[in-house]
């Protein structure tokens, strides 16, 4: 789980550089970013960890080619989900070009609920 979760977290981080360098016009600078993130993530060794990170790249780059506000709107929106140190669970997946999400590589669990607003040791 801590790998998908570092993945995310790189995937968000690069998708955030990229489209400063989408922004600019720079495509090839976009591309030559993912394609180091892609290796990096890959070298990791564990396919099942990073799989929904690499597609999201594979997503974004897609998504790269066709820039325009709707594009940049969901990039945007994932890569500021995926960056968030608080964010244990990793952000949603990106959408597609046909507007569909790719599906779940894995389920995170549910987080409990607890009525009790006080700590164990009963400080408040």
């Amino acid at each position: 789980m801590v790998v998908e979760w570092v993945a995310a977290q790189e995937v968000g981080r690069t998708i955030s550089e990229a489209i400063a360098e989408r922004d600019r016009g720079d495509i090839d600078a976009v591309r030559r970013r993912l394609k180091t993130t892609k290796d990096k993530l890959e070298r990791y060794g564990c396919a099942e960890s990073t799989g929904q990170a690499i597609e999201n790249l594979r997503v974004f780059e897609e998504a790269s080619e066709e820039w325009g506000p709707r594009a940049r709107k969901m990039s945007r929106a994932y890569s500021s989900r995926s960056r968030k140190t608080s964010s244990y669970y990793p952000a949603e997946p990106l959408e597609n070009s046909s507007g569909q999400q790719p599906p779940p590589a894995q389920q995170a669990p549910e987080k409990e609920q607890s009525d009790d607003t006080n700590p164990p040791d009963g400080t408040v």
